[in-house]
């Protein structure tokens, strides 16, 4: 191997160890009635337990970052969908559980 192959192959390697890792977002969709599923809020964050998502113990959340309104019109359609039978749709990320957008299904 020659000096300038070597060269280029060292700076390669350090260019590439300065670069942050990416995380990259799995994205995910959940629907269905959620009849079992348990609503805490944490100080403001909304947490679902019992979602048949992949996630520990079925848990999805709203991000930190989520409005209040945001948190309470997640809250209003969840309880919604349970008292209509409805079922909900959830755009979550399926590393993180955190969900990113949701809607109630029409009939």
């Amino acid at each position: 191997m020659s000096i300038k192959a070597r060269l280029i192959k060292i700076f390669t390697i350090i260019v590439f160890s300065f670069i942050p890792q990416i995380s990259w977002a799995s994205p995910a969709i959940l629907e269905e009635i959620p009849s079992k599923w348990l609503l805490q809020d944490y100080l403001g964050q909304v947490a679902t337990w019992f979602t048949s998502s992949s996630c520990s113990n079925g848990l999805l959340m709203m991000p930190a970052s989520a409005s209040a309104d945001a948190n309470n019109r997640f809250w209003s359609t969840v309880l919604s969908a349970k008292l209509s039978g409805k079922i909900m749709g959830v755009h979550y990320d399926n590393a993180t559980c955190f969900i990113s957008d949701f809607y109630l299904k029409g009939d």
